[in-house]
Formats: C-alpha cells, structure tokens, sequence
C-alpha cells in the first residue's frame, strides 16, 4: 500500500481503458493470474517460464496503460522502484485495478 488512493485510482482507470482499448489484455491477464493461482497453489514455486510470461505481460500491460493515460507512466515507474528488478519477494506486481 505504498501508492495514493489518488495514484490508485488513476491506474485503476489506465488499466480499464487498455482493456478497452485492447480487449485481449484481459483475458491474457486472466488466463496469466489462473495459471499463477494454480502454481501457487500446487505448493511449488511458479516456473521461470510462467514468470518471464508474467514480466512480459506486465510490461506489454504497463505499456497500454501509458498509451491509455500517459500521467500513469511516473506511477508505474514508483511500481517497478518499489517492486525491484524481480518484482519483489511475492513475484510480480498484482495487475492494476486490483
């Protein structure tokens, strides 16, 4: 909880018109969380390739959103400042709008 309610709802709105925009961003992302619940899941670590597949996306997603709404663009750099190279100790981000 290190972003704004402001900053959140702004990402919040950026995520929503990428999806828009770009209807397939949600069903990748959905399909993308669905595999990463079931690996979390199963008590093993999500596979290298699940996560590079998630880093892709999170940056194919980061990329929408800013051409959706380029105020976004210093959020999303606060995001990967917080979250680190590796996104963090819980793996990536969580998508926005969540």
């Amino acid at each position: 909880d290190f972003l704004t309610d402001a900053e959140k709802r702004e990402m919040h709105k950026a995520h929503d018109a990428a999806v828009a925009a770009d209807p397939s961003l949600a069903t990748q992302e959905k399909d993308l969380m669905d595999e990463m619940k079931a690996a979390h899941e199963s008590g093993e670590k999500p596979s290298d390739d699940l996560m590079a597949k998630m880093h892709a996306f999170r940056e194919k997603m980061d990329a929408a959103m800013i051409k959706a709404d380029p105020n976004v663009a210093p959020i999303i750099a606060k995001i990967k400042a917080h979250h680190g190279p590796h996104g963090g100790p819980g793996g990536p981000p969580p998508p926005s709008g969540n």
